[in-house]
């Protein structure tokens, strides 16, 4: 009995004591129970005060990062406010002493285009009471002679260039040729002075080294493609001028075909009228020779003194038969 109750005591406190399944199931499994213990909440608080306290470390991590980069950036806007205003003054300093030198410039130019306008002004006067005082005046008779006609021609030719290039006006066009002049040349300094200040400020070499030898292969290949073009387009030419060459020599040497061919014709036609003209002549003469025969034989007839001895024959036919006597 002691017995039983120690083992129901030892039962009912050991926390791994198994059950019986009492749910409707294909087969009864056993359960382990595991009563609520001490160490799950001491680690549950444990966790939850390092994550409390993870918590406000990071917030205050945080807070002291954002106060940091909020100074750091007041101190670059300050610093870049103040290189600004810097920048700014200089450039304000620069523009005055540029406006007060263009003023200087402008004064000096206007100075000096005053000065020239009145030395103009004067050596106009002065040219022409020069030549008033050399001349007569026209009213007087003198203008009708010849020779003074024609100094009065000289004279009014040299009036008129006295006029266009002695005038303030022909200075005055001096003067803006010459401000033309050196401006285009101060802008050609400027230019070139940008251009060297470029040219030493030029980025690195080596990173567009790819860049420019890609940029010379395409244009490499660019020039082999248009020479390529062009040797085919002058084969392509030498071909069809050929081809003509040869069509034109082949009718050229059928055309001289057909002349040689005519040409023989000809002359066998040729050959053939001069034997016939040879055969022509012999039977004329042999006709003219046989009536001359015959009437010489007619006169022979007539004329029995002069008959011709009888002679003996020969196999000779071109021998007389007779012959006259003596």
């Amino acid at each position: 009995m002691s017995g039983l109750i120690c083992h129901v005591h030892h039962a009912a406190t050991d926390p791994f004591r198994s059950r019986v399944d009492t749910r409707e199931s294909l087969r009864a499994t056993e359960v382990l129970v595991f009563p609520p213990s001490n160490e799950a909440t001491l680690f549950t608080s444990m966790m939850e005060q390092h994550h409390t306290a993870m918590v406000q470390t990071t917030l205050a991590l945080f807070d002291d990062l954002q106060t940091r980069l909020r100074n750091d950036h007041d101190r670059q806007i300050n610093s870049q406010a103040a290189v600004a205003v810097e920048r700014e003054a200089h450039a304000q300093n620069s523009l005055a002493a540029l406006r007060t030198t263009l003023d200087g410039k402008t004064i000096r130019v206007k100075v000096q285009k005053l000065m020239l306008l009145r030395l103009a002004t004067h050596h106009a006067i002065k040219s022409h009471l020069h030549v008033r005082t050399l001349l007569p005046p026209p009213w007087s008779a003198e203008w009708t002679d010849g020779p003074m006609l024609t100094i009065r021609h000289a004279n009014v030719m040299s009036w008129e260039q006295d006029r266009h290039f002695g005038s303030p006006q022909s200075l005055l066009r001096i003067l803006h040729a010459w401000h033309l002049y050196s401006r285009q040349r101060t802008f050609k300094e400027l230019r070139l002075r940008q251009a060297q200040t470029l040219h030493r400020q030029r980025m690195p070499r080596r990173p567009f080294e790819a860049w420019r030898r890609y940029t010379q292969s395409l244009q490499r290949a660019r020039q082999v493609e248009h020479s390529r073009v062009h040797h085919e387009m002058a084969i392509d030419t030498l071909q069809d001028q050929h081809v003509a060459d040869l069509q034109a020599v082949q009718t050229h040497r059928v055309t001289l075909r057909d002349e040689l061919a005519r040409a023989h014709a000809e002359i066998e036609v040729y050959q053939l009228e001069q034997v016939r003209l040879e055969e022509d002549v012999r039977r004329v003469f042999l006709r003219g020779v046989s009536a001359m025969n015959l009437e010489a034989l007619s006169l022979f007839r007539h004329n029995p003194v002069h008959q011709p001895t009888p002679r003996h024959e020969t196999g000779d036919d071109d021998v007389p038969l007779y012959k006259s006597n003596p």
